[in-house]
């Protein structure tokens, strides 16, 4: 069962994180604050996103974040709050400058998401490393969709596993106060259902990966 840090002790936890580098601060932010973070995004914007995109802001905005974590002063302002205010800043500049360059731009981030979980999850035979441009897309927009339908705990140990490197079950366990016999299960599963869906979409290219 996880255990329910209060708000400080939280962002007291994720700014130590930061300061020795650790990517544990990482994985809390997207466990801790990704939904807070879309439930602001949905609340400041309204109507004028849908679920995907909002969850594409998100995803940038922490990137974002992230990238400058080094120049981060928790003095001025909590870490969740200077988040939003990223978020914020980046569903203004889809709205102010040209939607298709920015929707680009989020493309692009989301493509550097997608081609490591990819990497990360399966094999590519070389038809698929073959395919054109607009077929990669098609790849990676159908593999978002497939992810974004996973359980949360399944969605979780799959995206831990895309954005680190070499860790183990009881290491990812730790990170989400789970047994790492969970983990397994978790990432087998998800991968198992990732692939399914895949090929239910026609995406017969993918083996998963052992």
């Amino acid at each position: 069962m996880d255990k329910v840090l209060s708000e400080n002790d939280l962002q007291d936890k994720i700014v130590d994180g930061i300061i020795e580098n650790d990517e544990q601060a990482l994985s809390d932010i997207i466990k801790y604050y990704f939904e807070p973070l879309k439930a602001f995004v949905k609340g400041y914007y309204g109507d004028l996103f849908n679920e995907h995109e909002i969850e594409d802001i998100v995803i940038v905005a922490i990137r974002k974040f992230w990238d400058a974590r080094n120049s981060y002063n928790d003095s001025k302002a909590k870490i969740k709050t200077y988040i939003c205010a990223i978020a914020t800043n980046v569903g203004k500049d889809i709205l102010k400058s040209n939607w298709h360059k920015a929707k680009q731009q989020q493309e692009s981030s989301e493509q550097d998401f997608l081609d490591n979980s990819l990497a990360t999850f399966f094999h590519m035979n070389q038809q698929v490393i073959e395919y054109d441009e607009k077929e990669q897309s098609d790849i990676c927009k159908a593999a978002k969709e497939v992810f974004e339908s996973l359980p949360d705990k399944e969605r979780e140990v799959l995206l831990i596993d895309s954005i680190t490197e070499d860790e183990t079950s009881k290491e990812i366990g730790k990170r989400l106060d789970i047994p790492d016999s969970s983990v397994r299960v978790y990432r087998k599963r998800g991968k198992e259902k990732f692939q399914k869906k895949m090929h239910e979409k026609g995406f017969n290219d993918l083996e998963i990966k052992k």
